[in-house]
């Protein structure tokens, strides 16, 4: 009795084992395709000197490298940066093509 129960249980156990290994989906196109996304949508915003649309991807508590400043920490600088890159009569942002 105690031999069938052990093949019992080590079928079962080989039974919930297969069935917890899934193949892992592979989504790197489409996450390529949201950031390649994304990035379009705030440098439009940034041409069209939208300020709410360049941070929008932006989470409250994200940090930001301005160009030739420290880093900044918090929408708040951020949106303050970004609103002083975008009013700098400097053309600073240029449109560039995806490699």
């Amino acid at each position: 009795m105690s031999r069938h129960r052990s093949a019992l249980i080590l079928a079962l156990s080989v039974c919930f084992c297969s069935g917890c290994q899934q193949e892992a989906v592979d989504t790197r196109a489409q996450d390529e395709r949201a950031i390649r996304q994304a990035d379009a949508a705030t440098l439009n915003a940034a041409q069209a000197k939208d300020v709410d649309g360049a941070i929008a991807n932006y989470a409250d508590d994200a940090s930001w490298l301005p160009p030739n400043a420290p880093m900044v920490n918090g929408k708040a600088p951020i949106r303050a940066g970004w609103s002083k890159l975008i009013g700098s009569p400097i053309p600073t942002l240029v449109r560039l093509r995806p490699a």
